[in-house]
């Protein structure tokens, strides 16, 4: 259903190693939570890859 490849490449090249490394656990942990309380563990997985997607970039960009 979902590219998560292409995702984890695209904020691969927009994050610190830190940062990245942070929002694959958030991933993982947020499938497992899915998983736990029956939500779509692809949906929880797909949103801790992207959640910090702006967050390094200057506050002006993120507002656009």
């Amino acid at each position: 259903m979902y590219d998560f490849d292409k995702y984890i490449n695209l904020i691969k090249d927009r994050l610190s190693e830190h940062r990245f490394y942070h929002s694959m656990c958030v991933a993982k942990r947020a499938r497992e939570l899915a998983v736990k309380y029956g939500a779509d563990p692809d949906k929880a997985y797909l949103a801790g890859i992207l959640h910090d997607i702006m967050k390094e970039l200057p506050k002006e960009e993120q507002l656009k």
